[in-house]
């Protein structure tokens, strides 16, 4: 039906994609879409300050996973912001203070699902897990949307 609309004028080709994009996504799993573990930034909870902030700073992202070690051990979520306001009210630079529990998914979960549980999470984002819950990656309502319109600007995660 949506290529007769594109056809017949009533639909742009864009809107056409757009919707064949958000049909398909009954048939995807979340790990289709994840950012693997290997293309992550991430913050170690033992690093100093200054290799955290460092690390920010490089970045440019608004959330990072946080782990301890290695990503063998996800601990949950830091967004910039509460780091920020931490500093900004005297407090010392301390990621398990302002660290936040994100929702953890297995990586067969469908998108649908996905997408439903994200517009409820306040972080918008997802740990991915194996069979066995060993973390495998991230999943953000923007790389839904990046499914659904197409690549959107750089991603937060």
């Amino acid at each position: 039906m949506s290529e007769q609309g594109t056809q017949a004028g009533t639909f742009e080709s864009v809107e056409r994609d757009m919707v064949s994009s958000v049909l398909r996504l009954g048939d995807r799993s979340v790990g289709d879409l994840m950012t693997p573990r290997g293309s992550l930034v991430w913050l170690d909870i033992g690093a100093s300050p200054a290799d955290i902030l460092k690390a920010i700073e490089d970045s440019k992202k608004k959330r990072f996973p946080v782990a301890r070690g290695s990503l063998d051990e996800v601990l949950g979520i830091v967004q910039t912001r509460d780091l920020l306001v931490s500093l900004l009210n005297g407090r010392p630079l301390d990621l398990q203070t302002d660290l936040r529990r994100p929702l953890f998914l297995p990586e067969g979960t469908s998108i649908l699902k996905v997408l439903d549980m994200l517009r409820l999470h306040p972080l918008n984002m997802a740990f991915v897990v194996d069979e066995y819950g060993s973390f495998q990656g991230i999943v953000t309502l923007s790389d839904i949307l990046a499914a659904i319109a197409g690549t959107l600007t750089p991603g937060d995660v």
